[in-house]
């Protein structure tokens, strides 16, 4: 619709122009919640403002949002990388992408609007997912945002993006960007113009919660992928626990899947297999006794299993017929938003 892009430039002028500064860093989340007045309610739900008293008390909305994300909004630096993230517990707790934590128990920098620095470690991550966390060093509580509960994310919905393009500038202060969600499958995709430096910032909808975390930018601007906050409250433990994940279990062979028979055409040196005693042209029958007639068989077998896994194998190698067992291993399964 062409008068919502016109309201969206509006909007994100009001917003960039906003003093988005605090002098007092609140302690609770309650002192944070904002929630929008009951006549924007329609705008909430993804409508357009319909005439100028709704775009006044839009205005006036998203600068009382403005002066509470930023309080909450942190740069980031782990080691040569900088990028953003958004502090969602009194204890510190910070959510960014897996990209900009690199990896866990690494020593981070975390810039609060302030200027104030604060020193923390990388946590878990999912790398398929790009999801990553750091927990900041502090005896006392900072301010945060809520994660929204639930599949928040609606095609149409509001929302800012706020974050640190090119990095901490303590005169410019955060930057927040106003836009509309414009997908929502695997990840969420907003109109929100974000940049370098932004990555790991948060999704923010119009009652102040993070609805999803900056991943990925696209080749236009303004077509930009967020890691959905659901992800995040379902990766919890193992985030905090420090885990790298997902894992997928392993064999550690390669075989010929135009072939009617599981035959290996490769084994990589120190996997299971290999340390199984299994070798080139072995054609595997079976797997903890169930028939495998295909590598397509075996691969399907494989992923149905957790690394630590003690499996059994029958194998043709031959004129003879070999039983071995062996320990599935486990390998990272990497994505790309």
């Amino acid at each position: 619709m062409r008068t919502s892009s016109k309201y969206v430039a509006l909007l994100s002028t009001i917003v960039a122009f906003a003093a988005i500064l605090s002098s007092g860093l609140p302690s609770l989340a309650e002192s944070l919640s904002i929630e929008p007045p009951e006549e924007l309610a329609a705008i909430r739900a993804g409508r357009p403002p319909r005439n100028a008293s709704q775009l006044k008390q839009l205005e006036a909305h998203l600068q009382r949002l403005a002066e509470v994300i930023p309080q909450c909004t942190v740069a980031i630096q782990v080691g040569p990388a900088h990028g953003s993230g958004v502090i969602v517990s009194a204890d510190g707790h910070v959510l960014t992408a897996a990209h900009v934590a690199i990896e866990p128990d690494l020593p981070a920098l975390v810039i609060l609007s302030s200027g104030r620095v604060l020193r923390g470690k990388t946590m878990g991550m999912n790398v398929a997912l790009d999801a990553g966390m750091i927990k900041v060093e502090t005896s006392k509580e900072l301010p945060y945002l809520d994660m929204a509960k639930g599949e928040v994310a609606r095609n149409g919905q509001w929302c800012l993006a706020a974050g640190h393009p090119g990095g901490f500038d303590l005169e410019r202060g955060t930057v927040l960007r106003v836009g509309r969600i414009i997908d929502v499958d695997k990840f969420v995709r907003s109109d929100c113009p974000i940049v370098g430096g932004d990555s790991g910032g948060p999704l923010i909808n119009l009652a102040g919660e993070v609805i999803a975390i900056h991943s990925r930018i696209g080749s236009d601007l303004s077509n930009n992928q967020h890691v959905p906050i659901r992800l995040y409250h379902e990766g919890w433990d193992r985030m905090v626990k420090g885990d790298i994940f997902p894992v997928q279990a392993f064999i550690g062979v390669r075989g010929d899947t135009s072939s009617d028979e599981a035959i290996v055409t490769f084994v990589y040196e120190d996997s299971p297999a290999d340390l199984a005693d299994i070798q080139v042209d072995d054609v595997i029958r079976s797997a903890d006794r169930r028939k495998i007639d295909t590598f397509g068989e075996l691969i399907k077998f494989v992923s149905q299993k957790n690394p630590g896994d003690v499996v059994e194998l029958t194998i043709r190698r031959g004129e003879e017929e070999v039983k071995t067992k062996l320990t599935l291993g486990g390998r990272l399964v990497k994505g790309s938003p």
